[in-house]
């Protein structure tokens, strides 16, 4: 592989500047663990917001709304949303004025919105400063929320079309986005999806006390109902008071549960709602034994890495996305959207485990896949360009 060190020299250019906001808590592990990949071969820099848990890059961005900790406008969305703006605005300024004075050969930047301010930037990008653009589609299929909602698909297509290449995780989401968005197939480009972890923790002995549970936003589409709906189910076969259902995290504005807290009482349901801070978020993993992820949708998601990285075996749906990861077990999956499915799940885990070394090995396999493919499409990229300039 032709080093990227050797090719930042000329003229003084970076080779990849990685751009990503949505780096807060343990989501931060994403752009460090790509970073980390790149590292011995690529000059590289990172621009991150400001509660990036890791030494690594710039630190310009979200003061206010992406606090890692309880968000302070969480209960003024519309407030929240109009200041969101105004700091992106201030960070895709401090981005440009970088890549203005860097001239980094590729801006790889994270989409994990649909604004048209975002396309105008990407315009200077490619057009104006000259550097090669590739988008990271984190969600080939959104979740929806109070955001997502003034989403204009027209403007992603727009955004997709003006970028080199658009980098993607799984085949799941090269389909949505050619049949979808009509993405040409030679503009798509794949490595696996970061292994997530904790690396802070690693060693921290907790002891278990949650046989089964739920972490994250309780979003609809996260399946929440239908875990909840297939616990209720189980607890009338199975009388096992031993037996408890953790669900934690935080309950989006103007969401409501689908259930009444007497009702999660009643059957060991044990409710933890609000923002986990990142201490606390793995120590709920390494204290559960099985983490149930029911989701109905979605395009990537860290956590079933995560949970093993933590000690935690993952019970992942059926969905296309968890059904790529390879180094997940058949035991770990069930029917996406059936709480009759989940149910029996938990019957078998009842009589029966999982065993966590296998996944463990097999995601160590997928650790170096992760690293071998990430460093392999960035090399051959730099490559092609360096021979056109």
């Amino acid at each position: 592989m032709l080093s990227g060190k050797s090719l930042g020299k000329k003229n003084n250019r970076i080779d990849i500047l990685h751009i990503y906001w949505g780096t807060a808590g343990h989501a931060g592990s994403y752009s460090h663990l790509i970073y980390q990949a790149l590292r011995k071969d690529f000059s590289q820099q990172l621009i991150v917001n400001r509660y990036y848990p890791f030494k690594e890059g710039l630190k310009v961005g979200f003061r206010i709304t992406e606090l890692d900790g309880p968000n302070i406008l969480h209960h003024f969305a519309l407030v929240r949303y109009f200041v969101r703006y105004l700091e992106l605005l201030f960070y895709l300024l401090v981005s440009t004025l970088y890549i203005a004075s860097k001239k980094p050969r590729i801006v790889n930047y994270s989409l994990i919105s649909n604004l048209k301010i975002e396309y105008y930037f990407f315009c200077v990008i490619t057009r104006v400063l000259r550097s090669h653009l590739i988008i990271t589609c984190h969600d080939a299929v959104p979740f929806r929320s109070l955001m997502s909602h003034r989403r204009v698909e027209a403007t992603r297509k727009r955004i997709y079309s003006i970028a080199d290449h658009i980098l993607v995780h799984n085949e799941f989401s090269k389909r949505i986005l050619i049949r979808h968005y009509g993405c040409a197939e030679a503009k798509l480009i794949m490595t696996p999806f970061p292994p997530m972890e904790l690396p802070e923790r690693s060693g921290v002995s907790v002891p278990v006390t949650h046989k089964f549970a739920f972490v994250g936003h309780l979003r609809e589409e996260k399946g929440v109902n239908v875990l909840v709906e297939a616990w209720l189910k189980y607890k009338g076969s199975v009388k096992d008071d031993s037996e408890i259902l953790l669900i934690a995290g935080n309950l989006p504005f103007k969401t409501e549960l689908g259930f009444s807290c007497q009702l999660a009482d009643i059957n060991r349901i044990q409710l933890r709602l609000g923002y986990l801070g990142r201490t606390e978020f793995f120590d709920t993993l390494a204290s559960t034994k099985y983490l149930v992820l029911p989701y109905l949708k979605g395009s990537n998601s860290g956590f079933p890495s995560l949970a093993i990285s933590c000690g935690c075996i993952p019970l992942v749906s059926s969905i296309e996305s968890f059904t790529e990861l390879d180094f997940l077990s058949p035991d770990c999956y069930f029917d996406a959207g059936s709480s009759e499915k989940l149910k029996e799940k938990f019957e078998y885990l009842h009589e029966n485990e999982i065993g966590i070394e296998k996944l463990k090995q097999r995601l160590e396999i997928y650790k170096d896949r992760f690293k071998n493919e990430t460093r392999r499409i960035y090399g051959a990229l730099l490559t092609r360009m360096s021979t056109s300039e």
